[in-house]
């Protein structure tokens, strides 16, 4: 007495992915992925030593202080 059903495809299953998806999908079958990888992690290593550094850099800090009285308190 057991009535067979026919299994229903989640809500949002048959959904077309949208820009992220299609992206996501695009760089994951890609060869070039590991390239673009590796040649990002280059320039930011080449950005961290090129970055220039002083011991004790003479930079003007924009500071504002406000008194004010509150008597009472």
């Amino acid at each position: 007495m057991t009535e067979e059903t026919t299994p229903q495809t989640p809500p949002g299953h048959n959904v077309k992915p949208g820009l992220a998806g299609t992206l996501t999908r695009g760089f994951i079958n890609s060869p070039l992925t590991p390239l673009l990888l590796v040649a990002f992690l280059a320039l930011g290593m080449l950005g961290l030593v090129m970055t220039p550094r002083q011991e004790d850099p003479q930079i003007s800090v924009p500071m504002v202080d406000i008194f004010f009285s509150y008597p009472g308190a």
